[in-house]
């Protein structure tokens, strides 16, 4: 009998195996011309991998590429910075200051300035730290300003370390003339533990000068028309420059000068005023300090660490809130800080290991009755003071440690500054 079956269902017509016969998947792809649907993800991971690479080397080269007058490694850590690499950076600079603290003990490797301060008829002696990209010769500060004599009528800076070295918080003009000093200045060990160290002190007569504060080409951010530096019409009266504050996303503060604002004001924090009349002055924002008609700039950065004639409750204390994030209080590493006398003078301190501590010390010392911190570490604590000669505007550090070079002001660079033009 006949069957009349249909074929199996595994089976084709003529009797071969439809699915034995079958080709893979892989062979169907390839008889196609295309890779296998497997092999796809491999390509997108090494493409996502070249652009995570890419982009951020792009980004960094274009960043690098900028004119600036800071080194190439601070400029990388910016950037890193600016990139979410805030608390790498951190963690890293803790590491490094932890395991190169300052020295103990010993002694000032250079004689202080006002040990050899000279009569007001004397010829100032030439600094061994003239910069090389400033005409020569450069005074020093302990005989700059025409005049090389100390301030008898000023009392020195109380010695912090036992027992004083000669010169040591001895004023010595450094603009203007023995009756009327614009600006003296002054060296002192920073505390009794770390003795070989000197921090620089300036104090600023601003009722006679004015004071301007001016931004760099990238702080406070935005665009500015002089570019980062001391403007040309200034210079023939330019007497003195020193840094500000934290960037301003670390200031924890407003920023505003030369009608332009950048931030809000924050009630509460230290800010450096400078009014309509050339005078300046340090206050806490909303109790000392406010806005007004006379206000013509005004540079917040963080919390005051003197107020009323003594550093402020919890200073003492790591409190990065309050007095800066990146190192906190306790690391001895360069910084500064500007303060207002009762007579209404600026003093600026600067110098290397010190601690919030200390610095709010050392501006006590100076006769603050309030100051406030600005900015530190190694390249960004500068103060220099400026003289015209026959050869031309010619610069000279507060203390020869400092990084750059006078001119560092005179073109453009990245921080804002202050500017005291007579």
């Amino acid at each position: 009998m006949t069957s009349t079956l249909s074929p199996a269902p595994d089976s084709t017509p003529d009797g071969g195996d439809r699915w034995a016969r079958r080709p893979s998947a892989a062979a169907t792809s390839e008889s196609r011309g295309k890779r296998p649907v497997w092999r796809r993800p491999r390509y997108l991971v090494a493409a996502a991998i070249v652009l995570v690479v890419a982009l951020p080397a792009w980004s960094l080269g274009t960043y690098l590429a900028r004119p600036s007058t800071d080194p190439t490694s601070v400029r990388a850590v910016e950037w890193l910075r600016r990139h979410g690499g805030s608390s790498a950076v951190n963690q890293a600079e803790h590491v490094w200051y932890e395991h190169h603290k300052p020295p103990v003990g010993g002694h000032p490797r250079q004689a202080l300035p006002a040990a050899a301060a000279l009569p007001s008829t004397s010829v100032p002696a030439p600094s061994v730290n003239s910069p090389t990209t400033l005409p020569a010769p450069v005074p020093t500060i302990g005989g700059s300003g025409g005049t090389g004599v100390t301030l008898a009528r000023l009392a020195p800076v109380r010695p912090l370390a036992q027992p004083a070295l000669p010169g040591e918080g001895v004023w010595v003009v450094a603009q203007g003339t023995a009756t009327n000093p614009i600006v003296a200045t002054t060296e002192v060990r920073p505390d009794p533990v770390h003795t070989s160290l000197l921090a620089g002190v300036a104090r600023i007569q601003t009722g006679r000068t004015r004071l301007e504060l001016l931004p760099g080409t990238e702080e406070p951010g935005g665009s500015f028309p002089t570019n980062g530096q001391v403007p040309p019409a200034d210079r023939p009266h330019l007497l003195a420059a020193f840094n500000a504050g934290f960037q301003h996303r670390g200031s924890n503060g407003g920023w505003t000068a030369g009608g332009r604002t950048v931030g809000a004001m924050r009630p509460g924090a230290a800010s450096l005023v400078i009014k309509a009349d050339g005078t300046a002055t340090v206050g806490q924002w909303g109790r000392d300090v406010n806005p007004g008609p006379d206000v013509v700039a005004v540079r917040q950065n963080l919390d005051l660490v003197v107020d009323g004639g003594v550093p402020v409750p919890g200073v003492d204390q790591d409190a990065n809130r309050r007095w800066g994030a990146t190192l906190g209080n306790a690391q001895f590493v360069w910084r500064s800080g500007v303060g207002v006398t009762a007579d209404g003078a600026l003093v600026y301190v600067g110098g290397p290991g010190l601690s919030i501590q200390t610095l709010a010390a050392v501006l006590v010392a100076a006769g603050a009755v309030r100051a406030m911190e600005l900015d530190i570490n190694t390249i960004w604590v500068q103060f220099f003071v400026y003289h015209q000669t026959p050869t031309g505007l010619v610069g000279t550090k507060l203390l020869p440690e400092m990084h750059h070079d006078p001119n560092h002001y005179l073109v453009p660079q990245t921080r804002d500054f202050f500017a005291l033009v007579g």
